[in-house]
């Protein structure tokens, strides 16, 4: 078995999809420069598609 197919990827509503690619737009655009509220909106609904807890998301923020 390919270790590619035991890598967990959710699905991914369209609405996330279309949010995210927004979202990643914006920080193109901005060349990356002051994306860091873009970038944690990516990581909170890459989180919520994996299905992480507000603590989970606490520990790899490093909070």
């Amino acid at each position: 078995m390919s270790l590619i197919k035991q890598i967990p990827i959710p699905k991914a509503r369209e609405t996330d999809k279309k949010a995210i690619e927004k979202l990643v737009q914006k920080c193109l655009d901005a060349k990356g420069v002051g994306v860091e509220e873009w970038e944690a909106e990516i990581d909170d609904i890459v989180a919520h598609l994996y299905g992480l807890t507000e603590d989970e998301m606490k520990i790899i923020r490093g909070e």
